[in-house]
């Protein structure tokens, strides 16, 4: 005798009811990992966008700042190059701040001391060129530079000057002023002294481009007298 079942088919209705069930679930998964996926590379690629745009501009800014200090070189090579044409002729008269600075401190009293220095010598360079020119000497006293300070007593101060006559290139260092002054309950001279170029010691050996006027006579060569 054949046996008929007779009771719904709800069992293979589970079955593929969680088929698709399942089947769903990978897909949203898999969707996720993707859009995640997608985020992740997307949110690396700001970043490394932004990394590089950091590079390019941290570049500029390096590169302006390179450009600045080639351009304050050229302005600073121009200048040297103007001042050295100026002096051409006087090159073992070139003025070296570091001697003169070095030879004042082995002329100063164990009892001065030096507040502040300011030294000059544009003046010079443009006397110079003026009598290379064939222009005349100037009038008066070129300033190389003054000195002020603090001194024990007038004594040191006469040794200061005798010193700075010493400095090669130098004349008549000039006091300007002295006057008592308290300084941490001591009883010190306060001072000031100028001190000028010799000028002449500088012309020794300069060349004179002056071409002389139409109206001046030659003078007479000695070897057809």
């Amino acid at each position: 005798m054949k046996d008929i079942n007779l009771l719904p088919k709800v069992e293979k209705q589970k079955k593929k009811g969680h088929f698709l069930f399942n089947f769903f679930l990978i897909i949203l998964i898999i969707l996720l990992i993707i859009i995640s996926g997608l985020s992740w590379l997307s949110g690396n690629s700001k970043k490394e966008l932004a990394g590089k745009l950091e590079i390019i501009e941290k570049t500029n800014f390096d590169l302006n700042i390179y450009r600045d200090k080639l351009l304050f070189y050229k302005d600073f090579e121009e200048d040297v190059t103007y001042k050295s044409s100026l002096n051409q002729s006087l090159s073992d008269k070139t003025i070296k701040w570091s001697k003169k600075l070095y030879d004042l401190s082995r002329n100063l009293p164990d009892k001065v001391y030096i507040l502040n220095f300011s030294g000059r010598c544009d003046n010079l360079y443009s006397s110079i060129e003026m009598v290379k020119n064939g222009g005349n000497v100037p009038k008066g006293k070129l300033l190389a530079f003054n000195i002020e300070g603090y001194a024990n007593d007038y004594v040191e101060i006469s040794r200061l000057i005798l010193g700075i006559k010493e400095i090669a290139d130098i004349s008549d260092p000039w006091i300007v002023s002295i006057r008592e002054s308290d300084v941490d309950n001591l009883k010190l001279l306060y001072f000031k002294v100028e001190v000028y170029w010799n000028l002449s010691e500088f012309l020794k050996d300069v060349e004179i481009s002056k071409k002389p006027s139409s109206g001046s006579t030659a003078e007479p060569d000695l070897d057809e007298m």
